[in-house]
């Protein structure tokens, strides 16, 4: 579908802008009350969680919430280091080094390696086909999940509750990343959405029912994968029809779960959102 710019949706972008609260990663950092969740400790409260092994590499949950796959002959000082964010104090507890006048000294490399390899091989052969799951809108067997990069937002019967990133929920591995804004806290309500919908109005689309297109694609976008179809959205135009002032409607309104770029390419689309569930949003290289 076409369209021809209009100043309205140019303002309510202005105004969206002015009224952002810029993001402040730290203020979101994991907190203490994470609701309990499948996979998210190992025994004696080891802070890397085993995941299983396959073809001489390990699998774990490293402590820093990143899914890690580890060859046998990296299991060194650093690599096991590597798995608990640099802090040793577990491994000394679980493995200790005693030196020669029998006083402890750090952990012993070889009996590390060895109890986590152990660790791997209880928990089975690795599942290449297992689902590992980044930013995004989810849904799992308990209800939808909404990926928040060092968190996660478990929405179900009981309702809403966070927990960290980086653990196994319903099967599929929740890998920590980069951090993004969360949900807010109150949703839309029905005057927020009457006044997207009036802003789409300001374009003048060849097709009448565009502005409900266009609404209804961001809508849907928000679920992510959460839903069981997906929808694309193409606008074309002459340049300088509006094209940017949509697409940039169109992030704002999306937030944090929505990723902009300017390549579309099949490779290019592969990369950037592997593993997410987010919609993308941009213009192509044409203008």
């Amino acid at each position: 579908m076409s369209a021809t710019r209009g100043t309205k949706g140019e303002e309510l972008i202005r105004r969206i802008a002015l009224a952002a609260e810029p993001f402040n990663p730290d203020e979101y950092a994991r907190s203490d009350g994470d609701r309990s969740a499948e996979g998210e400790t190992a025994e004696d409260d080891c802070p890397a969680v085993a995941l299983g092994q396959r073809n001489g590499a390990y699998f774990f949950i490293a402590a820093s919430g990143e899914l890690r796959e580890i060859a046998a002959r990296d299991l060194t000082a650093n690599g096991i280091l590597a798995l608990f964010n640099g802090d040793p104090e577990w491994l000394e507890t679980a493995f200790p080094n005693y030196g020669r006048d029998g006083k402890k000294s750090g952990f012993n490399i070889r009996s590390a390696a060895a109890g986590l390899m152990q660790r791997c091989a209880r928990a089975g052969l690795w599942n290449p086909d297992t689902s590992v799951r980044w930013v995004g809108v989810w849904r799992s067997v308990r209800g939808l999940i909404v990926h928040c990069g060092d968190r996660i937002l478990i929405v179900d019967q009981d309702g809403p509750g966070w927990a960290s990133a980086g653990r196994r929920v319903d099967g599929a591995i929740y890998a920590a990343a980069p951090k993004i804004a969360p949900p807010a806290d109150s949703p839309a309500d029905r005057a927020d959405a009457e006044r997207l919908f009036t802003a789409l109005l300001a374009w003048n689309f060849k097709l009448r029912a565009a502005p409900k297109l266009v609404f209804g694609w961001i809508a849907s976008a928000m679920l992510g994968a959460a839903s069981p179809w997906r929808c694309h959205l193409l606008v074309s135009g002459p340049r300088g029809c509006g094209k940017s002032v949509l697409a940039q409607l169109a992030q704002q309104t999306l937030g944090a779960q929505a990723r902009s770029a300017n390549n579309f390419t099949e490779a290019g689309l592969r990369q950037a959102l592997t593993g997410e569930a987010r919609p993308r949003v941009g213009r192509s290289r044409g203008g």
